[in-house]
């Protein structure tokens, strides 16, 4: 069960990589709020804290991070699969096809003006 949680939050990280590598070598200006963005994302998902700390309205606006539902999912205990919440594996899974159609969008619309410029 660990190794398809991990399996799908790997994929979406893929889907990111799509997109965001091809940006980045087309716009180097647009490399710092890149790096930002995904470092605010990172520090947005409750990685470092738990989400007991949180309250109210920060509470809310945490749903809407997709990262947060495949944390949930990594906690999961492993015996339990009843653990997980239908609303995180569905957009969990929601979060990685998307990722992955637009990444193989970009990099197929991106690819050889990439390469070129490379």
């Amino acid at each position: 069960m660990a190794d398809r949680r991990a399996g799908a939050a790997d994929a979406a990280v893929f889907g990111w990589g799509l997109i965001v590598a091809p940006l980045a070598i087309l716009h180097p200006d647009l490399r710092p709020a890149l790096a930002t963005g995904l470092t605010a994302l990172t520090f947005a998902s409750p990685i470092v804290y738990p989400e007991s700390l949180l309250g109210g309205p920060i509470r809310a606006a945490l749903e809407w991070n997709p990262f947060t539902h495949f944390l949930r999912l990594y906690r999961m205990p492993l015996g339990s699969p009843s653990g997980a919440g239908a609303t995180d594996l569905t957009v969990a899974l929601a979060t990685t096809m998307g990722l992955l159609a637009m990444g193989w969008a970009v990099r197929s619309r991106l690819w050889w003006a990439a390469r070129d410029r490379l």
